[in-house]
C-alpha cells in the first residue's frame, strides 16, 4: 500500500476507542505488561494445557480489542462448509472445502497487516509474558511455526478463525433436540442438521456477530441488514477477542477467539494503490496472450469510421 503513514493515522484515529468501558485494547494490554501496572495476566484454565489472558486480580476473563484493515474472509455465514452439489463460495479453494459437518468447518477472518504490523507485536508481547509464567509449557515444547512474528515474511496477514459447528450438549441443546443460537442461520447449516444427525453438531452459538458501525447517525447496525451485508478489502474493522495460549502435544502456540467484528470505516480510494481484478469483466475467451520465443505480426491501427 501506499500513503502508508496516512493509514497509520487513520487507524490510530480508532486503535485508542472501545465500545465499552470494560474491554481492552490489545495495545494497552501488552503495554502495561512492561510497567509496574499490568492491566491483564496469563492464568491456567480449566487444564495446564490452556492458559488465558485474565483481568489483572480478577476472576474475568480479558475482552481485548483490535483495529485493523481488513483483507478476506470465508463466507460469513458458512465459512467453508459447502454442501454437495452447491457452488462454493468465491475464493473458496478447492482444499479447503468441508461437505459434512465437522469441527473442521471453519470461519477464517483476515487482516492485512502490511502497513501496520501492531498485532504482531503485541501478541509477541502477550506471547513473553505467558512464557514467563512458573508451571507454563513445562515440556518446554517449542511455539508453533503458524503466524511466528520470529518467522521472515510472514507479517503481511494476521488470520484468526471460528468454527461453524460445535459438538451437541446438554449445555446448548435441550431435551428435545432443540437450540438457539444469536443469529440467522443459514439454510445451508439448517439442511446439514437434518442431513447429518448423527454427527451430533450444531451451528456454534458463540460465532462472532457482525455489526456495521460506519454511517455518520453513529448507530450500532446487524452487518446483514446493511446494503452491503459483509465486510469488504480496505474496510476498517474492529475485532474484540478473548486470547489464550495452548498447549499441544507438540508445541504451544497462541488462541484468538474473536468475539464480534464491526466495522468502523474504510480506507479512502487514493490511499489504495492496487487495483481489484475482480470488478472487471473476464476477457474475451479468443483474447490469447502473448508467447515468447514466437513470430509476432504488427497490426496497424485501424483509423475511426473503419469496422474493428
Amino acid at each position: 500500500m501506499a500513503h502508508a503513514q496516512e493509514i497509520l493515522d487513520i487507524l490510530a484515529t480508532w486503535q485508542s476507542k472501545r465500545f465499552r468501558e470494560s474491554d481492552i485494547t490489545i495495545s494497552d494490554a501488552a503495554e502495561s505488561l512492561t510497567t509496574g501496572y499490568p492491566l491483564v495476566e496469563a492464568r491456567p484454565g480449566t487444564s495446564s494445557s490452556r492458559w488465558i489472558i485474565m483481568k489483572k486480580d480478577t476472576k474475568k476473563v480479558a475482552v481485548l480489542s483490535f483495529v485493523g484493515i481488513w483483507a478476506w474472509s470465508s463466507d460469513l455465514c458458512t465459512g467453508n462448509y459447502v454442501p454437495s452439489g452447491c457452488d462454493a463460495p468465491d475464493g473458496l479453494p478447492e482444499s479447503r472445502i468441508q461437505d459434512i459437518p465437522s469441527y473442521r468447518c471453519e470461519f477464517t477472518y483476515a487482516f492485512d497487516t502490511t502497513t501496520d504490523p501492531s498485532i504482531w507485536d503485541h501478541v509477541k508481547t502477550l506471547e513473553a509474558h505467558v512464557v514467563s509464567q512458573n508451571g507454563f509449557n513445562k515440556g518446554n515444547k517449542s511455539r508453533r511455526n503458524w503466524q511466528n512474528s520470529n518467522i521472515i515474511g510472514s507479517r503481511q496477514r494476521y488470520i484468526v478463525a471460528a468454527k461453524v459447528f460445535t459438538r451437541r450438549t446438554p449445555h446448548n441443546t435441550k431435551d428435545c433436540g432443540k437450540f438457539t443460537v444469536p443469529y440467522k442461520i443459514h439454510p445451508w447449516l439448517s439442511e446439514a442438521m437434518e442431513n447429518y444427525p448423527d454427527t451430533f453438531q450444531i451451528p456454534n452459538p458463540d460465532r462472532p456477530r457482525y455489526y456495521d458501525y460506519s454511517g455518520s447517525d453513529s448507530i450500532l447496525r446487524n452487518l446483514q441488514d446493511t446494503n452491503i451485508p459483509k465486510f469488504n478489502c480496505n474496510d476498517i474493522v474492529l475485532m474484540t477477542f478473548k486470547m489464550g495460549f495452548v498447549i499441544g502435544n507438540d508445541n504451544w502456540y497462541p488462541e484468538v477467539v474473536p468475539i464480534e467484528f464491526i466495522q468502523v470505516g474504510k480506507l479512502p480510494e487514493h490511499v489504495v494503490s492496487y487495483t481489484d481484478s475482480a470488478v472487471y469483466p473476464a476477457l474475451d475467451p479468443e483474447y490469447s496472450p502473448l508467447e515468447l520465443g514466437t513470430p509476432v505480426s504488427v497490426i496497424e491501427s485501424k483509423r475511426f469510421g473503419n469496422s474493428l
